[in-house]
């Protein structure tokens, strides 16, 4: 995954599997400079694992965990607007990007019960 800002570029060369080998999970271009990091979990699950016994030790010890509800509230902002930007073919800048209305779905149980009420 390539994601290009305006200081730099970062790949994210890793999911959940090590296709090349050769090349660091996670390669950043900035100021004319390479970085390569391979000392780092480089799976997806690890992010789940860490936020989750973050967020189990953030209860036990009364704090704020590391992501908070805002701070995975921009991450899915930024999540949906990359996917926006590759269905339009086009730039979507995280400041101008709005949420989208969720459409509202009746699975079978509220069908049902909406049927059992009339």
């Amino acid at each position: 995954m390539e994601i290009t800002g305006s200081r730099g570029i970062l790949w994210v060369t890793r999911c959940t599997a090590e296709m090349l080998s050769d090349v660091a999970p996670l390669v950043m271009y900035r100021d004319g400079k390479l970085n390569e990091f391979w000392d780092m979990p480089h799976d997806w699950q690890d992010s789940f694992i860490n936020s989750t016994h973050d967020f189990i030790d953030s209860i036990k010890l009364d704090r704020e965990p590391v992501l908070t509800g805002e701070r995975g509230r921009e991450v899915l902002k930024f999540a949906l607007a990359a996917m926006e930007s590759s269905k339009k073919q086009n730039e979507v800048f995280l400041d101008s990007y709005e949420d989208k209305p969720i459409p509202e779905k009746k699975g079978f149980i509220s069908v049902l019960m909406s049927k059992k009420g009339k």
